[in-house]
Formats: C-alpha cells, structure tokens, sequence
C-alpha cells in the first residue's frame, strides 16, 4: 500500500467516525461543574512491564527473530520513556460510538458519559488522518471489518 493509499483509506475512516472538534466546550465541562476528570479514561498510562530479551535459539526462522527483536526495542522504548504522568489532550473530538470502541480498546484518552462521546487528541498540528492512533485503529479491524464499516456509514 502506497502512502496515498495509507492516507486516502484513513481519510475515510476520520470522515465518518471523527464527527467535530469540541476542544473549548471539553475544557469548560472540565473546569465547570458538568463533569470531571474522574470521567476521562486512561488518562494516565499504564506502567509497561519490563521486557524480556528474545533468545535468537527459541525461533524457527532468523526472520522470526529478527521481528520478535523489532518489537522488543519498541517495547524496550515504551518501558524507558514511561514518565507516569497524565497524558497531555491538546484537542477534544467528538466521535462516534463505534470510534470510541475501537479507541478505548487501543487505550487511547477518551470521555464516556452522559453528555457525549470524545477522544482526547494527545496530538496536534497534522490531519487527523496521518495520526498514529487511526493506524492504530485500522490495524486491530481486518479489511472486511474496516470496509464494511465504512460501508455501514456510507448507506
């Protein structure tokens, strides 16, 4: 998949399931009297387990290997940049229910109460569509999963 694949297919997804930015009006129920922080989720991360170096004997296949040890050195990162504080919302989206799902599944910082439906954009100053967490998104959907989705929306 070309990059303009990457880009076009998650545009898709942002259109339908990213409804509106609602930065102001989160912030204000925040600081207000409506809710509280009580009611984001996985506002602090989680603290990472140290992670166990793979020995290159337990694989089949170098290549299997050599995968295993990509992920280890993003674990190995993860573990290291782990700092223990809240996560920093630069911007509240309104989105839709099955987003909110699919983005509570990922951890990502969302509000779910009486009000709405959000997630807590923890960056800023690029489209939507090129943010990790809708690459995120789209990897835990198969194809079928993610185009019938989009489908659903379409109809």
């Amino acid at each position: 998949m070309t990059e303009t694949q990457r880009q076009e297919r998650n545009g898709r997804l942002v259109y339908t399931e990213i409804l509106t930015c609602q930065t102001s009006l989160v912030e204000a129920c925040l600081s207000g009297d409506i809710f509280d922080y009580d009611d984001v989720e996985n506002l602090y991360k989680e603290e990472p387990e140290e992670p166990d170096l793979p020995d290159e004997d337990d694989f089949l296949s170098h290549e299997d290997y050599q995968l295993e040890m990509k992920i280890y050195t993003e674990d190995l990162q993860a573990y290291e940049e782990y700092d223990g504080y809240a996560a920093e919302v630069y911007e509240w989206w309104l989105v839709s229910s099955w987003m909110l799902s699919k983005l509570r599944a990922i951890n990502e910082v969302i509000i779910d109460n009486e009000y709405g439906k959000w997630w807590g954009r923890c960056c800023t100053g690029q489209a939507i569509k090129l943010d990790q967490t809708i690459d995120k998104v789209i990897e835990t959907m198969s194809d079928n999963a993610f185009y019938a989705q989009l489908d659903e929306n379409d109809s």
